[in-house]
């Protein structure tokens, strides 16, 4: 699902107040990834109804794949891939519910900054319908 960036700007004179228009556009981006999220919620909803498992973190494992991911991330020039494993591997690590929760939202947090960035490379259309 790629935004329509032209619909948006439609007539707007983008030498006025180029900041608000900036942070417009990026609530507009951020919605559309929202809506596929939501989209896709839906979708899991519809196959399998909703589900309460147990979270299953904690332990040595986590704890240690948490250790080497971030010390990946901190050598410098990470990837999306390195960043994502990092708070995924956090969030595993995580036994207590309030902060797995608050782990879990930066592992969200990080998806949408990369989906952003897919965004902005102009992913083909078709490309992104084969999924």
């Amino acid at each position: 699902m790629e935004p329509d960036v032209q619909e948006f700007l439609g007539k707007r004179d983008i030498r006025e107040e180029p900041d608000a228009l900036v942070q417009e556009m990026n609530n507009f981006l951020e919605e559309d990834i929202h809506t596929g999220i939501r989209d896709e919620r839906d979708r899991q909803i519809a196959k399998w109804g909703e589900q309460a498992h147990p979270d299953g973190t904690g332990g040595e494992y986590y704890a240690s794949m948490q250790y080497l991911a971030k010390e990946t991330v901190d050598r410098g020039s990470p990837t999306w891939a390195d960043i994502l494993q990092e708070e995924v591997w956090e969030a595993l690590s995580e036994i207590e519910p309030g902060k797995l929760r608050v782990e879990l939202i930066q592992v969200a947090a990080v998806c949408v900054a990369w989906i952003k960035d897919l965004n902005t490379r102009n992913i083909d259309k078709q490309e992104q319908e084969e999924v």
